[in-house]
């Protein structure tokens, strides 16, 4: 198993320029690289777009010194000069937009709780689900790895409705629905 190299604050901006505004990453002129390191990369855009296997997200990777490293992640680093604690959630689901007003600090449970809804909803409405056995629709939620069950309700609208009110209540601003 091998290790990331060591990178802080400073060795990120000597190697990237990172524009808030944007969220891009451009690389730098080094003078400790080949001329033709210089040539194919400074002055152009770092990085590219990286899915993990089994997921809907995509995330903006940068590779430095032959190891990828999170577009998020290395924008907390280069903004407040140290690794995110926890997790960096993108407020509006886009792991591409590394803008700084987009960015926010997240433990695992409020980074779960901004997720849209999951491939494999059939009702179209994140907490919804058709109950055949009682023929109603039901609500439920999932906070600290375990299911809550919100009840039974006539429509799918209603248990939808259900599933927000909790999700306000449980998770505040990173409550997605």
């Amino acid at each position: 198993m091998s290790l990331a190299p060591y990178i802080n604050q400073a060795i990120l901006k000597s190697l990237l320029i990172y524009d808030p505004e944007t969220g891009e990453f451009t690389w730098r002129i080094r003078l400790d690289a080949r001329p033709q390191w210089n040539g194919r990369y400074a002055g152009k855009k770092a990085g590219f777009a990286w899915r993990p296997k089994g997921s809907n997200v995509t995330y903006w990777s940068v590779r430095i010194f032959d190891w990828p490293f999170l577009g998020h992640r290395l924008a907390w680093l280069y903004m407040t000069g140290e690794w995110p604690v926890a997790e960096v959630d993108p407020r509006d689901l886009d792991g591409t937009n590394n803008r700084w007003s987009n960015l926010r600090p997240a433990t695992k449970a409020q980074n779960g709780a901004n997720r849209g809804k999951p491939k494999t909803n059939t009702s179209g409405l994140k907490g919804a689900s058709w109950c055949k056995g009682a023929g109603r629709w039901r609500a439920t939620i999932h906070r600290g790895g375990r299911q809550i069950w919100l009840g039974y309700h006539d429509t799918a609208e209603d248990a939808h409705a259900a599933h927000v009110a909790k999700a306000k209540e449980t998770s505040g601003e990173y409550a997605r629905w």
